[in-house]
């Protein structure tokens, strides 16, 4: 609200302690919209630094976010090798497994050979040692 003060040419319309009372109205609202607006430019400038303050914080996290998520990159890509691995490492044995299935089978097959040939071996040390009983039983019948 604002106050304009209009003085008549003569200043007889008015009384002059009126007029002074007018004049000390008009100042004071000057003053205090004086104030006011000082206030409010306080406040702007505090709204300023805070909007600074928040746009630096922002840009911190943002920069946080940025670093974790390449450590987070970097740890799934470890975590994808490290289940290559396993897989790989899985495979290995299965095929360990398998050879080790066949070394048993070759090691039966082996056994069984040497066992058959053993046997042969004996077979051919009994007839062996049939016949030459059998000989020595002939050769013996004769010299009697």
């Amino acid at each position: 609200m604002e106050i304009t003060i209009v003085c008549a040419e003569n200043g007889d319309r008015w009384d002059p302690h009126t007029t002074e009372k007018l004049r000390r109205l008009e100042n004071r609202r000057s003053d205090e919209s004086v104030v006011e607006n000082v206030e409010i430019r306080a406040e702007m400038e505090a709204s300023k630094l805070s909007a600074s303050a928040s746009v630096t914080m922002c840009l911190e996290v943002a920069r946080t976010e940025k670093k974790y998520l390449k450590r987070l990159l970097a740890w799934e890509k470890q975590w994808a090798k490290l289940q290559e691995d396993i897989t790989v490492g899985k495979q290995k044995i299965i095929e360990f497994q398998e050879e080790l299935l066949q070394a048993e089978a070759a090691k039966k097959t082996a056994e069984s050979f040497y066992l058959f040939q053993e046997c042969m071996e004996l077979r051919r040390s009994l007839v062996y040692a049939q016949v030459r009983l059998h000989m020595d039983e002939v050769n013996h019948a004769f010299v009697q």
